[in-house]
């Protein structure tokens, strides 16, 4: 017997099926999986050519004809996971691959998640660290309470890369296997950047913007990596509608449905918890504008879902900088208002400065589109 441990390896199930075909033809066949200990057990055979397809089963369905068919054969199970083996030379059909991207998608909700937690923590204990090291009274970072914030740090910076690598991976596997990619449009011509910032808290203004730049002859590519980065291609003018949308829970499905009303995605976001998409449609002159849905029932949900993403995500900084100052405060009235104190209050202080404004424009948008709903109702 031999033990291969592999701790990530249901979050790159791609490349954990090459390897275990590549195992195969050393040799040696899969027989066991630890889910706890990561552990792979294999046993010594007669070298051969297989493919494997990993899937992740809630309800353990059984495996449909057609699968049997192209030659796929269940090789192991372990919980909810199912190992299928293949020797064909030639394979026509394939496992799903929706219940681990769902399962993968939760993990990394939870670990981005505890990682905010964690961070906010971090950050006060090293604002309080920084404290005590300034505070003149001898207080030794290498003590006890040096120790837990280097070990909390420590910890916080471990969960934050978790997350970032499962939804990197994340997203290699929905662009794959779900048609999630950004439509990107081959430059042929001159190129350049516009940086417009808070552009989601007014989706309505983003949207109109757009559809002016392209009237003008600057037809969107993207965003950059800034996230604030806006980048077109000069050339013809064109009638373009943009769409903004918000999505809490983004299926495959989603996706599809409106690329095969062709619609191209322009933007999708990367590493936030929630889906921020941005859509575009071309028509001809005096049509109606495309648009997602013209009920306003269906257009009201739209918004709201919009609306109440925003607030949250931009009233979480406002929160972890209040749950700063307020478990400060002790420590502000036995040390003082020394400079650096202050400079630290002073910094928090002007942090809930800029989420606040945006809350402020996020409801103006809602005021705006509820007014807009009025009008289209009356007519």
């Amino acid at each position: 017997m031999i033990k291969k441990w592999r701790p990530f390896w249901s979050y790159d199930v791609e490349k954990t099926e090459h390897w275990l075909a590549q195992m195969a033809a050393e040799g040696k066949k899969i027989v066991q999986v630890n889910l706890l200990t990561r552990f792979f057990t294999f046993e010594e055979a007669v070298p051969g050519k297989a493919e494997y397809q990993i899937v992740y089963d809630k309800l353990k369905s059984p495996l449909t004809r057609t699968l049997e068919k192209s030659g796929w054969k269940p090789k192991l199970e372990e919980g909810k996971w199912k190992f299928f083996e293949n020797t064909k030379d030639t394979v026509r059909a394939y496992p799903v691959r929706d219940g681990i991207l769902k399962r993968n998608k939760l993990h990394a909700t939870v670990a981005t998640g505890v990682s905010f937690f964690s961070g906010a923590q971090a950050l006060f204990m090293l604002l309080l660290l920084l404290i005590l090291l300034t505070s003149g009274e001898g207080f030794e970072g290498s003590g006890p309470f040096g120790i837990i914030v280097s070990a909390h740090l420590t910890q916080s910076v471990v969960i934050m890369f978790l997350a970032i690598y499962l939804k990197k991976k994340i997203r290699a596997f929905e662009h794959k296997y779900f048609n999630t990619g950004e439509d990107v449009l081959k430059t042929t011509g001159e190129t350049f950047s516009v940086w417009k910032l808070s552009w989601a808290e007014t989706p309505d203004l983003l949207e109109e913007w757009l559809s002016d730049m392209a009237l003008r002859g600057n037809q969107f590519i993207g965003i950059g990596k800034q996230n604030g980065r806006f980048n077109f291609e000069k050339g013809e003018p064109k009638h373009v509608s943009f769409v903004y949308d918000y999505q809490l829970k983004a299926s495959s499905m989603y996706y599809d449905l409106h690329k095969s009303e062709g619609w191209k995605l322009k933007y999708t976001s990367t590493f936030s918890i929630t889906k921020q998409s941005i859509w575009m449609k071309e028509h001809k002159p005096g049509e109606k504008k495309p648009r997602f849905t013209y009920e306003p029932v269906e257009e009201k949900k739209r918004i709201r879902k919009v609306i109440i993403g925003n607030v949250l995500s931009i009233l979480f900084p406002v929160a972890v900088s209040t749950f700063l100052l307020w478990i400060g405060i002790p420590f502000y009235k036995e040390e003082g208002l020394t400079l650096l104190i202050k400079f630290l209050i002073g910094v928090i202080i002007l942090s809930m400065a800029l989420p606040i404004r945006l809350v402020y424009r996020t409801i103006r948008y809602g005021m705006r589109m509820r007014h807009k709903l009025s009008n289209l109702h009356r007519i």
